[in-house]
């Protein structure tokens, strides 16, 4: 048997392939090597075109971008084109003798158009396919190729997916189209007996009733006759009642009208009084007004002259505590002067008393002198001698005296120096002292002005809040006064657009009240129903208002018996009756939602557009509203009256005009719009308490308002506060500059008294010095003076001289020591004295002085202001007091005007009411004259409608019906138009009611209620009966008839049905068993064989690969499973698994399916990007191990993959340069024969 392989492969001008390029032949394992963007995939794709891959496959967005170059716009040819050379292996025993034979399949691209050619012949792409598919190469199903970075996919196709791929392979695809259409004919047929047995079925039921029919037809006719005749007995009988009703109220209301006229003229002299009343109140109120309007101008010009008084009286204040001030401020500079006087007056006596003392002490001396009447004076020869030797000492010691004359000089002058230094040492330590007194003073001013200013400070932050919460709160009260003002108007705007009448609200709350105390009483009262219901639009109110009528004012209860208790109490106070809806004992029926689907979007179920609350009373609500349609127009409400031919529905449009299913055409009365307003009595009660409400705001905030007064008196403090605090730190700052000043000069000062030190302890150190030097110097004079007296001291019996001149000059230096003690004291009294002098006292008191008179002078204008302005006030209050009581005394008059106006308002209204009620009751008799007539008119046009025929004796019936004449027009008319009309067009129709017997025409009172219910009862049982039966076929031999031949017919459809419905189903189980078989004989070979090939894969007897099909019976209806088992893992979804294990999972599949289909060549690009080097080892050894089996082309960059191929294919990129000077790339191919290789190598 001959079995293909791909041989060789020619490629001309295909993408990097630049001219004709012959790679092959192709060994059992073939490699293809190369660098990154060397041709490798392109020569992959150069297969895939040659197999008839689409250009989206193969990485170009057109086939003619194939063409060498032309991706870059330089095509270096017109075409392009890949080669496969398939040879045929015969694998018999005797193979060895035959000699091979080759198919070339050949496909080529232009840049328009396409070729295909085999064995050098062309041919049609289909044929081309076809062939290739014979070789077992199907690109659809691409058993043979995975791409490069596509082999993960193959392992992650969707179920559906892999069915779908599987078809490809076995081939049952070809036979899918056929099986959808035998089963669709399969399915037709099947149904197509199954209608025709069920309209056997259907004939044969209809064939027995129309039996059973024809024996009740005649019992119906005979019950529908004497039903006719009692209607027409009941609506004559109704007529009958009518007619009187209306004779007998047109007399009533005949009389009521007289008496009204009457009470008109009584009305007309009580609103006389009225208006005089009125007048006389008016003019009180004016005048109450106009006394009102002075007092508060007079209050105006109170706070005016309040205002320059508060701020007067403040002023005054604020003068007072200065003045306080300067006071306290000149005592303190006259108790400096006293001290500065008292000081001075001091001096000046120790002076007096130093130079007294020294006077005492210089004459003491001269008279101790005289006394003793000596001065130790010498005799005569001893002067001599002594005067002699002393101008011998003097001459011998004269150099020596004049050192010491001159040391003299200098230590006096040091002296006297040192006496001056320390008086101004002295001087300065009292100027030191007296600074820093006067800088201690001026810091308890600043302390005492910072204190007063924080103070100040304080009570301006406590000013400053005060106004800014009375400027917020008056603008806030603006804002709010205007908000509430303009909420006010639009709620004062909506209630009188409401103009609900107070009479009957005053009633209706009386009934409330009533509700209130059976609520209390019965736990099981709820309410009004108009109280637990509302409209969700108020121009649904009237039609609402119309429909439930007298329930609107009904009250619901739970249950009957509470119903009974509440009328048993009613009875016992003697209260009006009231209408009860008991929820357990009212019946309701059901609501017909059908009635939702038609009209449109303007016609409703009026129970739709009621909303309620609790839930409880929803049967209440719907035995209220019933099934009625709510119309926007009449024309809709009648054209949804009569939708259904058969049977009227009951309508209502949005103006009140009413069709109901017994043919009547109710218009809206004149106080239908009245009594719709009742579903406004919440909201409008809510709006008066609002009202209320916000009246009493605006009170409050007219009062809040009226604080100017307050902010202004708060303003003027304001202000006095900040300039009282802006003259204090005026103050402050100036006695911190006199600090400051104070500060520079105890600086100079302590640096002045720092400097008479060192000078000082100079001056004494220099007078020490000199103080040794005379001394040494007086030594020497005494040692010459001792030699010069020696012998005159010897004769006079002195040790020396000295001793003799001793005596004299101890007196001289006691008198000298005395004498300087004295001129000591009297410089420094002196000093102190020139000091004091300069001391100005007077400046700061006469200062003060002034001060305290502008003040005193400012204090008596400001006290004078304040009495002028409080005398202003007293009298102004005085003037608002006699206003005030005369004020009272008009309000006592205008509220006895206002008495007399209620009582004369009391009475006109008290009349009105009267007269109001007898209009009302007028009105109600002509609503019910004008009921009566539209009753009448209903009951003719019921009559009509229903085809109840009446003995008319003049007129006619059709000139009523809607439609006719100019009815449409009237329809639309308000209510008293329709009940005129309806008057008019029922008066010209004349009855006969002698057909009525003479007892029924004589029946009163109760007896016409009963009588008529009788009617009723006996039409309704004989309706029921008629109903029971149901609606007859009068044509019912006919339709027996017509059955039977139907029957007939149907029976040989069924049959012909039959035949074909099996032969439909045996043709479609014959192509069923095809596709199954093709089907799952490659689902069970691939089957068997991708465990053993996943097992091959990983060399490992552990690993399972497993497909399972989700339909057993027709696999290719569901999808296929595709699970693996790696090695030592668990079981893991296949999304579940690394990328290696989906790799060996896809190639396991891949080889699979290529065993099945036999093809002639196994392509693999990049195949083991994902896998380690131990996984490329297992798959490179399992394709040498089985390349007897299939041939191998695979592309690889590993070497432990390539390794083991028989031949290499290299391929590598060779630049090749334009005319221009580019370079473009060209793919250069090296074929490499591995076993070759291996032979030489062993």
């Amino acid at each position: 048997m001959a079995k293909p392989i791909l041989y060789n492969v020619e490629v001309e001008n295909f993408k990097t392939y630049a001219g004709k390029v012959m790679i092959g032949p192709f060994k059992p394992f073939m490699a293809v090597i190369g660098p990154n963007g060397s041709g490798k995939s392109n020569f992959v794709d150069a297969i895939s075109f040659a197999l008839g891959e689409k250009a989206s496959k193969l990485r170009v967005k057109d086939l003619s971008d194939l063409i060498h170059g032309a991706h870059i716009g330089k095509p270096v040819s017109e075409s392009a084109s890949v080669t496969l050379y398939f040879k045929y292996v015969d694998t018999s025993e005797d193979a060895s003798s035959l000699t091979p034979s080759f198919s070339i399949f050949r496909r080529v691209v232009t840049r328009t158009s396409q070729e295909y050619f085999i064995n050098n012949g062309s041919v049609k792409p289909v044929k081309y396919l076809a062939e290739l598919n014979a070789l077992g190469l199907n690109i659809k199903a691409e058993n043979f190729l995975i791409y490069q970075g596509k082999v993960e996919t193959v392992a992650l196709m969707d179920p559906k997916q892999r069915t779908g791929l599987f078809e490809e392979i076995s081939g049952s695809k070809a036979f899918k189209r056929q099986y959808n259409d035998l089963k669709a004919e399969m399915l037709g047929a099947v149904e197509s007996s199954h209608l025709a047995f069920l309209k056997q079925r259907t004939f044969r039921g209809e064939y027995q009733e129309a039996k059973q029919e024809r024996g009740e037809v005649r019992k119906y006719e005979l019950l529908l006759e004497e039903l006719r005749e009692k209607r027409v007995e009941l609506q004559l009988f109704k007529l009958f009642c009518n007619q009187n009703g209306l004779t007998k109220l047109e007399e009533e209301l005949s009389l009521k009208q007289t008496e009204v006229e009457g009470m008109q003229s009584d009305k007309k002299e009580s609103e006389k009084k009225l208006k005089h009343a009125v007048k006389s109140f008016g003019t009180a109120s004016r005048e109450l007004a106009k006394l009102e309007t002075e007092v508060q101008d007079k209050e105006t010009q109170i706070k005016k002259v309040k205002l320059p008084f508060i701020k007067a009286k403040e002023e005054a204040a604020h003068l007072s505590k200065k003045l306080e001030t300067a006071q306290s401020s000149l005592k303190q500079a006259l108790d400096v002067q006293k001290k500065h006087l008292d000081t001075l007056k001091f001096l000046k006596e120790e002076l007096a008393n130093v130079r007294a003392e020294e006077q005492s002490f210089m004459e003491s001396v001269a008279e101790e002198s005289i006394s003793q009447g000596r001065s130790i004076e010498l005799e005569e020869s001893q002067a001599k001698d002594y005067n002699e030797l002393k101008r011998q000492a003097a001459h011998l010691s004269g150099s020596l005296r004049q050192q010491i004359e001159s040391l003299t000089r200098e230590h006096k002058s040091n002296l006297d120096r040192k006496e001056n230094e320390t008086r101004k040492c002295s001087s300065i330590k009292d100027r030191i002292a007296k600074k820093s007194l006067e800088k201690e003073e001026c810091m308890k001013r600043c302390e005492k002005l910072s204190e007063r200013i924080s103070s100040n400070e304080k009570e301006l932050q406590e000013m400053l809040a005060k106004q800014k919460t009375f400027k917020s709160s008056s603008l806030s009260c603006q804002e709010n006064i205007a908000s509430i003002q303009a909420e006010l108007s639009q709620i004062t705007a909506e209630l009188s657009d409401a103009h609900m009448e107070k009479h009957d609200v005053n009633a209706r709350k009386k009934k409330q009240v009533v509700v209130g105390r059976l609520k209390e009483l019965f736990p099981g009262v709820y309410d009004r129903l108009k109280y637990l219901c509302e409209p969700v639009n108020r121009r649904y109110s009237i039609a609402l208002t119309r429909v439930m009528g007298k329930h609107m004012n009904a009250i619901v209860v739970d249950k009957e018996r509470t119903a009974r208790l509440c009328i048993q109490y009613l009875k016992e106070q003697m209260l009006d009756a009231e209408l009860f809806l008991p929820l357990d004992y009212i019946e309701v029926k059901p609501l017909q939602e059908y009635l939702r689907q038609i009209g449109g979007h303007h016609t409703h179920l009026l129970f739709d557009v009621v909303t309620y609350n609790p839930p409880e009373v929803r049967k209440a609500i719907l035995f209220a509203t019933r099934s009625v349609l709510v119309c926007d127009t009449p024309d809709d409400a009648m054209q949804m009256a009569f939708y259904n031919s058969q049977k009227m529905l009951t309508a209502i449009a949005l103006d009140g005009t009413f069709y109901q299913k017994s043919g009547l055409i109710s218009g809206g009365s004149a106080d239908l719009a009245r009594k719709a307003k009742q579903w406004d009595e919440k909201q409008v009660a809510q709006m008066q308490a609002k009202k209320t409400d916000l009246s009493e705001k605006l009170k409050s905030l007219l009062k809040q308002s009226r604080c100017q007064s307050e902010l202004n008196i708060v303003d003027c403090e304001v202000k006095g506060y900040t300039s009282r605090i802006k003259l204090m730190k005026e103050d402050l700052e100036k006695s911190l500059s006199r600090i400051r000043l104070i500060d520079e000069e105890l600086d100079k000062l302590n640096e002045a008294f720092q400097g008479c030190q060192p000078l000082l302890n100079e001056i004494e150190q220099t007078i020490e010095g000199q103080s040794d030097k005379l001394k040494t110097l007086e030594k020497k004079v005494h040692k010459l003076e001792d030699r010069v007296f020696s012998e005159f001291c010897n004769k006079i019996g002195v040790p020396n001289i000295r001793a003799y001149e001793e005596a004299g000059l101890k007196v001289y230096e006691e008198r000298e020591k005395k004498r300087m003690e004295f001129d000591n004291r009297k410089n420094c009294i002196k000093n102190q004295l020139e000091y004091e002098k300069t001391v100005d006292t007077e400046s700061n008191i006469k200062r003060w002085n002034d001060e305290i008179q502008n003040r005193e002078s400012a204090l008596t204008d400001a006290k004078k202001l304040v009495e002028d302005n409080q005398n202003a006030v007293t009298t102004l209050t005085d003037e608002l007091k006699i206003l005030n009581d005369a004020v009272k005394e008009k309000r006592s008059e205008v509220d006895l005007k206002e008495k007399e106006t209620d009582k004369a308002k009391k009475d006109v209204k008290a009349i009105g009411d009267t007269i109001h009620g007898m209009q009302k009751q007028m009105l109600a008799m002509e609503t019910s004259i004008g009921n009566l007539h539209r009753a009448r008119r209903a009951i003719l046009i019921h009559c009509h409608v229903e085809g109840i025929v009446l003995p008319i004796v003049e007129g006619d019936i059709r000139s009523l019906v809607p439609g006719r004449s100019d009815e449409s027009e009237s329809g639309s008319s308000t209510s008293a138009s329709v009940s005129a009309d309806s008057q008019a067009t029922t008066s010209h129709i004349v009855i006969d009611y002698d057909s009525l017997s003479s007892n029924i025409r004589k029946l009163k009172g109760a007896s016409l209620k009963e009588h008529e219910t009788s009617l009723k009862e006996n039409i309704a049982k004989l309706s029921a009966k008629i109903m029971s039966m149901g609606s007859m076929n009068l044509k019912v031999a006919e339709k027996l008839e017509e059955t039977s031949d139907k029957l007939k017919e149907t029976n040989s459809e069924i049959e012909d049905a039959r035949k074909q419905a099996r032969k439909a189903i045996n043709a479609f189980e014959k192509i069923k068993k095809q596709r199954c078989d093709a089907f799952n004989e490659c689902f069970d070979f691939v089957s068997n064989e991708i465990d053993v090939i996943y097992k091959q894969l990983t060399q490992s007897t552990s690993a399972m690969a497993l497909l399972t099909a989700e339909n057993v019976e027709e696999p290719y209806l569901g999808g296929i499973a595709y699970c693996c088992i790696a090695p030592g893992k668990p079981c893991k979804p296949m999304q579940s698994l690394s990328g290696g294990e989906k790799t060996i999972a896809s190639i396991a599949l891949v080889i699979a399916l290529h065993r099945h289909g036999k093809a002639p060549c196994l392509i693999l690009d990049e195949i083991d990007a994902a896998l380690d080097n131990s996984n490329i080892a297992n798959v490179a050894r399992f394709f040498d191990t089985n390349k007897n089996q299939f041939h191998t082309i695979a592309i690889s960059l590993q070497p432990a993959f390539y390794c083991h191929a028989d031949a290499l294919v290299g391929v590598t990129v060779n630049f090749r340069e334009d005319r221009k000077g580019k370079k473009d790339p060209e793919s250069v191919v090296f074929l490499y024969d591995l076993e070759v290789h291996d032979q030489k190598k062993n």
